[in-house]
């Protein structure tokens, strides 16, 4: 029969086991410190975002900024080339 370790208890309780660890050496119970939340996070699967990050590149607003690069480069091509003609 395998033991269960303090590491173990910390991942069934959704808390790193770091976290266990760092609260034991300041004195708390090992019972205090398996039920208190982090930062008054019931579990890790709190931490998890409902929706997913989309970044500007994902909306488009990169490929929008790009598509302004290129036209004023463009723009600027055409004045240089009518100026010396």
């Amino acid at each position: 029969m395998k033991k269960e370790t303090i590491a173990d208890k910390a991942r069934e309780a959704g808390l790193d086991p770091g976290v266990v660890y760092n609260r034991l050496s300041r004195g708390w119970t090992l019972a205090k410190a398996l039920k208190t939340p982090v930062r008054g996070r019931e579990k890790k699967e709190a931490l998890k975002p409902e929706a997913p990050i989309v970044s500007a590149s994902d909306k488009g607003d990169g490929m929008i900024a790009s598509a302004m690069i290129i036209a004023m480069v463009v723009v600027i091509i055409v004045a240089a080339i009518a100026a010396g003609a």
